[in-house]
């Protein structure tokens, strides 16, 4: 059994914060989610060979994942290009988040923008 948990977390940027995305040791990334319209195995394919922390499991075909660089740069990476060759779907940048979730996908997401 799944134990949901709601939780609100708003990102704080600051001078910290700041630093520790410049220091090339620390791995704070910032979070997107993947949002496919079509099943595209190729999308999958292009995730996991990202090499990058992913989190898939939360519900279907959706991704999150943390990354450094822009939304253009993600999307094109996975094959959300203009070439298209993923199929169709959206790259969001998440700053803030709020719901009703998993306990590992807020632990992963804390993570992630923490450096993890």
């Amino acid at each position: 059994m799944t134990r949901f948990l709601r939780v609100c977390y708003r990102v704080q940027r600051n001078r910290f914060t700041d630093r520790l995305r410049q220091d090339k040791e620390v791995r704070a990334y910032d979070l997107y989610a993947i949002i496919p319209f079509e099943p595209s195995e190729k999308l999958r394919s292009n995730i996991d060979g990202l090499d990058v922390p992913v989190y898939a499991g939360e519900a279907p075909a959706v991704y999150f994942v943390s990354f450094k660089g822009t939304t253009n740069e993600l999307s094109e990476a996975v094959g959300y290009g203009d070439d298209r060759q993923a199929g169709t779907g959206v790259v969001i940048s998440i700053s803030n988040y709020s719901g009703f979730a998993s306990r590992d996908l807020w632990e992963w997401m804390e993570l992630q923008q923490n450096g993890g």
